[in-house]
C-alpha cells in the first residue's frame, strides 16, 4: 500500500497545489485504497494488486490532459512571442518618439524659460532611455532563449552579427560626424548631442526588426 501513496505523492508532485488539485489527489487515495483491498479480498496477490492499482491511475501527463493542464504547445509559444515582439516594437518605437521630441520641447520652451526647457529636455530623455533599458532587457532575455546559435561551434561570429555590428559601426560613425558638423559650423554643440540618444534609439530599433525576421 505505502507503493501506492508514494506513486500517488509523485504524480501529483508535478501538478500546481491548488484545492483542486490537492483535494483530487485525496479522492483518488481514497479510491485506491478501496481499490487495492478490494483485489485482495478477492484473492489478488499484494503484488499483483499493486501493479493493477498503479496502472489504472496513469501518469502525471494523464492527469494533466484530464485538468487541462498541459504545457503549452509550439503554436501557442510563437503565438505569445509574437505578441510580446510586437509590444516590444511600440515601446522602442515610443522611445524614439520621446528622443526626436526633447529637442522640439527644448526650443519651445526656451523662450519661456531656459532652465524649464533643459528640465523638460532631459526629463523626456530620461524616460525615453528608462522605457528603452526596460524593452531592451526584455527582449535581450528572449533573444538569449531563441537565438543560442548565434555563435559558430568554433566560437567565430556569424554572419548576422558581423552585419549588426557593421551596421551599428556605420550609425554611430554617422552620429558622430553629425554631432561635429553641428558644432564646429552651427555652434549647435548642444542640443546637438542628442544625435546620439537618437542613434541610441535607432539601434535598438534595427535590433528589434533583427529579432523579427529570425523569429
Amino acid at each position: 500500500m505505502d507503493q501506492i501513496r508514494s506513486y500517488i505523492e509523485a504524480i501529483f508532485s508535478e501538478l500546481p497545489r491548488t484545492k483542486e488539485i490537492v483535494d483530487m489527489r485525496l479522492t483518488m487515495l481514497e479510491n485506491m485504497t478501496e481499490k487495492y483491498e478490494e483485489l485482495l479480498a478477492d484473492g489478488v496477490g499484494e503484488n499483483e494488486a499493486i501493479g493493477t492499482v498503479i496502472r489504472s491511475i496513469g501518469s502525471a501527463e494523464d492527469l494533466k490532459k484530464e485538468l487541462e493542464l498541459m504545457e503549452p504547445t509550439e503554436l501557442e509559444e510563437k503565438e505569445a512571442e509574437l505578441v510580446d515582439t510586437k509590444n516590444r516594437g511600440f515601446g522602442i518605437a515610443f522611445s524614439i518618439f520621446l528622443y526626436i521630441s526633447s529637442p522640439i520641447v527644448y526650443l519651445i520652451w526656451q523662450n519661456i524659460s531656459e532652465t524649464m526647457a533643459i528640465i523638460g529636455c532631459l526629463f523626456i530623455v530620461a524616460l525615453a532611455t528608462a522605457n528603452l533599458i526596460y524593452w531592451g532587457v526584455r527582449g535581450s532575455k528572449a533573444k538569449k532563449a531563441r537565438h543560442e546559435d548565434e555563435f559558430r561551434e568554433d566560437g567565430q561570429k556569424s554572419p548576422k552579427q558581423k552585419k549588426s555590428e557593421a551596421l551599428q559601426s556605420i550609425i554611430w560613425t554617422t552620429a558622430t560626424i553629425i554631432y561635429l558638423v553641428l558644432g564646429f559650423l552651427f555652434n549647435l554643440w548642444h542640443p546637438g548631442w542628442l544625435i546620439f540618444l537618437v542613434a541610441t534609439g535607432i539601434n535598438s530599433y534595427l535590433h528589434y526588426l533583427a529579432g523579427e525576421e529570425e523569429a
